[in-house]
């Protein structure tokens, strides 16, 4: 198990606890170390204190496979639901991309003889991926006309940019949005960098 937070019995019957996370968070790491508990973590976690830190954070999270963080004030209590104190960060790109392969489903699987994913890039063909996410009626349509599809531009959002160790770009869980029939022209790997600049500067 991964834990992040603890509480007492007494708290989770009242739904509430008046103890700062700060608190919480070091009787968490005592008790695990206490008693020993070799399957049981701490999450991971660092302090930051400007929207440039966390998204940094967040980018490092979504690089190494997952879905994000949450931001918490360091003197929050608990309690059930989904308190104002703390929130989970998200970072969504938009990009339009161009068609160059389709993908049928896994065998054995509904939707195998049906395109479930894409292979998209850049126009400059800087930067590929392959989104899924595609609605069943989407992958009917998509299936049916692949030939006229090809070359045509699709909104994929994704959690940003990422880069491997040879230098090539690919989108971090990208997700089928539409096809853009007004457009004819895929952006380029340095407007996706400034789409993905530009949403990391937000605050």
């Amino acid at each position: 198990y991964t834990v992040w937070d603890i509480i007492s019995h007494e708290e989770y019957e009242d739904m509430k606890s008046s103890i700062p996370y700060t608190l919480r968070l070091k009787s968490m790491r005592e008790y695990i170390k206490y008693n020993c508990l070799t399957m049981v973590s701490e999450v991971e976690w660092k302090i930051v204190d400007s929207f440039k830190l966390a998204m940094e954070h967040f980018q490092e999270i979504a690089e190494a496979g997952g879905e994000g963080t949450v931001i918490k004030t360091l003197n929050g209590t608990w309690k059930k639901g989904k308190p104002k104190w703390q929130m989970k960060m998200k970072k969504e790109d938009y990009h339009d991309l161009k068609i160059v392969g389709f993908n049928y489903g896994t065998s054995g699987t509904k939707n195998e003889h049906v395109i479930s994913s894409l292979d998209v890039e850049t126009s400059d063909g800087m930067l590929r991926t392959s989104p899924g996410g595609i609605s069943e009626s989407d992958m009917k349509y998509i299936t049916e006309n692949q030939e006229a599809l090809l070359g045509s531009i699709v909104e994929v959002k994704c959690s940003g940019l990422s880069q491997n160790k040879h230098g090539e770009y690919a989108l971090l869980h990208p997700v089928f949005i539409k096809i853009r029939d007004d457009k004819n022209i895929a952006n380029s790997l340095n407007e996706c960098l400034a789409i993905n600049k530009m949403i990391s500067e937000l605050n």
